[in-house]
This record gives C-alpha cells, structure tokens and sequence, in this order.
C-alpha cells in the first residue's frame, strides 16, 4: 500500500463519518459510538503499523535466529539519546530479516562485543532464547525469565550442482 492507499484509509472513513452525521437520520447514540470508535480505530492501526514499516519490534525474540547486525546505544549523561540495543536478526525458517530492540544492558553489550568479533573472524552466530531465571543458567538474561546464548552457528551446505 503506497502513500495514496494509506490517504485513502485515513480519509474514506472519516467521509463517511460526515455523511453519517449530515445525511443520515438516525439514533444519536449510533452517531456518538462510531465517532469515538474511529479515533480508536485510527490509533491501534497506527501502532499495528509502526512494526511493519521497518520500525524495531519491541517484541520478544524468535527461539532461534541468526545475527546479522547488533547497534549499541550507550547511556550518555547528557541523556540525548535513550540507551537502547538494536538487533537484526533472521528467524530460523524465515524468509526475511527482522528487526528488533531491547533494553540496554551492561551484560548484553559486553556479550554482544564477543558475538560481532567473532563475526568479525567470519563465524556467523545464532542466538538462541533460553527459559531461566538461574545464576546457574547458561546465557545473559534478557528479561520476561528469559535468556539469551549466541553460538557459532553450523555451516550451510549448498544443494549439489545437477
């Protein structure tokens, strides 16, 4: 959907809302519940679209993934910018990259230091998304008792040539 599309969404519906109010007769009540639904209406969709358009997802991170590329944004004094970590990452069985962020940590950045000089040293990595609320347990805990591993992911094999 291009920017006209998006227009057209935002602007059909509040015509009809007009012609609800001008032209038809009808209960008051009616009238009142779907002009306080549409502005709703509006705000869910517009957050249903900030994770489509290419915006970091603030949800939780697939069970399995492959790191493409980690941004860290360091906590300044001055606090112009919110400390934050970015990750693209590549869902296991996915066709196409994602976006997501998460809170900054001491803990993930070093651990994310580690993980971007072996991609460095050509080792592609996989984190892996744990259950674990241990000191015991192995990886950096990411929050929701989750935590989180990055290993060398194994190599992939191309199809043989016919």
């Amino acid at each position: 959907m291009g920017e006209i599309g998006l227009i057209a969404a935002y602007v059909i519906p509040l015509v009809l809302l007009g012609w609800i109010w001008l032209g038809v007769r009808g209960r008051l009540v009616l009238k009142l519940g779907i002009s306080v639904l549409l502005p709703v209406i509006y705000i869910f969709h517009w957050h249903a679209l900030q994770d489509y358009q290419g915006w970091p997802a603030r949800e939780k991170l697939p069970e399995k993934f492959i790191l493409i590329a980690a941004d860290i944004i360091e906590p300044r004094r001055d606090e112009s910018r919110k400390p934050a970590i970015y990750l693209w990452v590549k869902p296991e069985g996915a066709e196409h990259p994602r976006a997501f962020v998460m809170d900054y940590t001491r803990e993930i950045h070093q651990m994310l230091h580690e993980v971007r000089e072996r991609m460095k040293q050509g080792k592609r990595q996989m984190g892996i998304l744990r259950e674990g609320k241990r000191v015991g347990d192995s990886g950096t805990p990411v929050g929701h008792g989750q935590r989180i591993e990055f290993v060398d992911a194994p190599r992939t094999t191309l199809p043989p040539k016919n």
